[in-house]
């Protein structure tokens, strides 16, 4: 995805992760992402299973590993 958004002239990548899904966030959290922010979503505790989201950025180089595609 990276490879990607660095093709695509993008500055970032996005992504939302629940607080019932630590160990997501912790991979995200290696992989470079940051949170910017988390909104509490008490109503969807019980439809949803999960009571808050937490927004993550992280920037995208020019130069992205094009991870397992050829050159």
């Amino acid at each position: 995805m990276a490879a990607v958004a660095a093709e695509q002239h993008c500055r970032q990548i996005r992504l939302d992760v629940i607080d019932t899904n630590p160990r997501a966030r912790a991979l995200y959290e290696r992989r470079g992402f940051t949170a910017v922010r988390t909104e509490h979503t008490p109503y969807l505790r019980g439809l949803l299973g999960f009571g808050a989201v937490t927004t993550m950025h992280r920037p995208v180089e020019a130069d992205e590993p094009r991870g397992l595609c050829a050159p």
